[in-house]
């Protein structure tokens, strides 16, 4: 018999609305879009300056914590709170960097399937894409390449550039990852999110009318199901045995 497909969506995310970003803009109209298609949504994020610890906006429960605005802090803040949250969770939902660890470690303890959404892989590349200092620079190449030897069950690319340094460029620190979903990010639509809305004032010249970001929705809601329905963490294994 069939299992039930998942009905309870945790996401962990470093930031989440009010905080404006790629990221966000993207989790905050997938997370709304699936609350709006019937499933219960909760986020674990950070807590910027004039946010609420607990609050519903559009129908996702949101939950922050403060980490004294460090990522670094969050990942080990977010593990206690991740561990109550996903009791009643079917699935969750990671993206890079910061949120990775805790919920895979969540993940591993619950026996959750676990999703991780891959916005770009710069191992080896931090001296070149990062302007911090050589003794950051490679501290933050060694934290990835453990962020990304870990196995996340289910992978999802932003974009082929994404989904090609993820397998092939950066093959001897990403072992784990050897099925990648790849879907676009979209564009905004006029009808999305508040923060979709912030995102269109200060950047009209780049924001339009598309369908791309609700198809996206739809799309990432029918693979959530079917990732979570499918024991994808025994295939991985088996294939790289």
């Amino acid at each position: 018999m069939p299992s039930p497909p998942p009905r309870n969506i945790l996401f962990c995310l470093d930031y989440y609305h009010p905080h404006l970003g790629g990221a966000e803009v993207l989790f905050t109209g997938l997370a709304e879009g699936l609350a709006r298609a019937g499933f219960h949504v909760r986020v674990l994020t950070q807590k910027v300056p004039g946010t609420l610890e607990y609050e519903v906006r559009n129908g996702v429960e949101i939950n922050r914590i403060s980490s004294f605005g460090s990522r670094y802090v969050f990942t080990f803040k977010a593990i206690p709170k991740l561990l109550r949250l996903a009791e009643s969770a079917d699935i969750i939902h990671a993206t890079t960097f910061a949120s990775t660890l805790p919920a895979w470690f969540v993940a591993k303890i619950t026996k959750i399937p676990l999703v991780l959404t891959v916005h770009e892989v710069w191992v080896g590349l931090w001296k070149q894409v990062s302007d911090a200092g050589a003794v950051s620079n490679f501290i933050n190449d060694k934290i990835e390449r453990f962020v990304y030897w870990l196995d996340y069950q289910n992978y999802v690319a932003v974009s082929n550039a994404t989904d090609w340094t993820t397998i092939s460029g950066r093959r001897e620190a990403t072992t784990a990852m050897q099925d990648v979903k790849v879907l676009g990010c979209g564009t905004i639509s006029r009808s999305s999110s508040p923060a979709g809305q912030a995102v269109r004032k200060a950047f009209p010249c780049c924001c339009g009318p598309s369908r791309k970001s609700i198809k996206r929705i739809r799309i990432s809601a029918c693979w959530l199901l079917s990732a979570a329905r499918k024991p994808s963490k025994k295939a991985c294994r088996k294939r790289r045995n």
